[in-house]
């Protein structure tokens, strides 16, 4: 023989494995990929706002002749509070695994870096469906701040039980926001079978610019559309047990949309704590949290449109 078969060679030649998980369909989050986040010192956000939903401030300035009387009133101030809550995780590992098979820290890195993401994605949940009334542990997304500002409308004009998105309602949810900006911080929020939705029935003809951290993106009278899978197929219109939501969101500091975080963790938001053992077994413990929530600077920077078909 001149020389070794196949398999014999194979018996030199170990496997090859990355020292990482993948994936398999993780959801994609346009919108959170694009969120703004600031530090907050304290365990709450506290915005200081004055209604100027009739004509502005008008009523409180006014035209006047030389000599007049000038308008002294003055708008009254309220707040509203966004407070810090706990994402957390715990994960358990023998002790024995990590000398056996992670002589170079691989399998513990991997195994920290998924429970890193279960935290992570427990926000980009939180950030659509959170809802602090049902749940005090965790903070209001973008449902229930919708909801609770009454920005909201429905689609295939208010039907009982949903439907198609009519022509001129992608319009009327982009209305909702106000003031409107001009430096591109106004979007759309979709499931990518929403949009996909939307491109067959009534908003065939689609535009597209380049975004700074996204890229080439579509947009619908003017307003650039990301996908956020993590928005429900399932919600309940009269009924009809399988539509979603559009949402219609200004992002940013101050004008908007704002991601919150304590800055105590600045630098390095999402924790990591361990190893602590135990009495009595070799398991190390390790936890991994995130203190977080989102803010809203402006009432008419959250709107949503409910009821949406998303089959045909």
């Amino acid at each position: 023989m001149a020389s070794i078969t196949p398999t014999q060679a194979g018996l030199f030649s170990g496997p090859s494995i990355p020292d990482q998980y993948f994936y398999d369909c993780r959801p994609t989050d346009q919108f959170f990929d694009i969120l703004e986040f600031e530090p907050i010192a304290g365990k709450e956000l506290q915005i200081n706002v004055i209604d100027a939903s009739n004509l502005g401030l008008s009523p409180f300035a006014g035209a006047v002749a030389a000599g007049g009387v000038l308008n002294s009133t003055m708008p009254s101030v309220t707040s509203r509070t966004y407070g810090i809550k706990r994402i957390a995780a715990e994960m358990p590992v023998d002790s024995s695994l990590l000398s056996k098979f992670g002589s170079q820290n691989d399998l513990l890195a991997a195994l920290l870096q998924v429970k890193v993401n279960a935290v992570r994605d427990e926000f980009k949940r939180l950030l659509i469906r959170g809802n602090s009334g049902s749940d005090p542990d965790e903070f209001d997304g973008l449902e229930t701040l919708s909801n609770n500002f009454g920005n909201v409308t429905g689609a295939d004009g208010g039907g009982a039980n949903g439907g198609d998105v009519l022509k001129g309602e992608m319009e009327l949810l982009a209305a909702f926001l106000n003031p409107r900006k001009a430096d591109g911080n106004a979007y759309f929020v979709m499931h990518a079978k929403a949009y996909m939705h939307l491109l067959k029935n009534n908003y065939t003809d689609t535009e597209y610019f380049d975004h700074p951290v996204l890229g080439t993106v579509p947009a619908i009278a003017g307003v650039a559309v990301v996908l956020d899978n993590f928005i429900p197929l399932d919600e309940v219109k009269g009924t009809n047990s399988n539509t979603t939501s559009i949402y219609a969101a200004m992002v940013g500091k101050n004008v908007g949309i704002s991601g919150i975080y304590a800055a105590a963790d600045e630098g390095q938001p999402i924790q990591v704590r361990g190893p602590v053992v135990k009495d009595g077994n070799d398991t190390q413990w390790y936890h991994v949290s995130w203190n977080a929530g989102l803010a809203a600077y402006d009432k008419c920077a959250i709107a949503r449109m409910n009821g949406v078909a998303w089959q045909n």
